[in-house]
């Protein structure tokens, strides 16, 4: 890295991990629209379209972006008032994702939840624990392994026989 590296601005940057810093750190306007629109990585497009509120740069990048989570990602920021007749159809669909991605988040948190009435109070009293986030909402399997219902982790031969 270069002396003018640098004093380069992050949202200029040739790496991707500082632009995606960039996108998370900075609120202003101008280049939360210059990285939503043109950043030619998806998930740097990803981290600054939540934090854009120009509705015109929503649209352009609601119509124009390759990545179609960014598509949909622009259009729920969006009022329904606000959608053109051309985008209707593609932001009923964004909903209808968003109505879907909710009801399937609720399931896997209703899971968890009955998962750790079943599985706490015997696993903390033999010990066992997920190596990662040490919460005792875990499933032993027969091969000694566990799987961790908090993080997701899925760790393999883990526990102690």
């Amino acid at each position: 890295m270069g002396l003018f590296d640098k004093l380069k601005p992050k949202h200029k940057s040739k790496h991707l991990h500082e632009r995606m810093d960039a996108a998370k750190e900075t609120n202003n306007q101008k280049i939360l629209a210059q990285l939503a629109m043109n950043d030619e990585e998806w998930m740097v497009r990803r981290e600054a379209i939540p934090k854009v509120r120009d509705k015109k740069v929503l649209l352009y990048v609601a119509r124009n972006d390759d990545d179609e989570i960014c598509r949909r990602m622009a259009l729920e920021k969006l009022n329904e008032n606000d959608i053109p007749s051309d985008l209707k159809n593609e932001y009923s669909k964004a909903q209808r994702f968003k109505k879907d991605k909710e009801t399937i988040d609720k399931i896997r948190r209703d899971k968890r939840e009955e998962m750790k009435k079943k599985n706490e109070p015997r696993n903390r009293k033999e010990g066992n624990q997920c190596p990662n986030c040490r919460s005792y909402n875990v499933n032993v399997r027969s091969d000694g392994g566990i799987h961790c219902w908090d993080c997701g982790g899925d760790y393999q031969h883990y526990l102690k026989k």
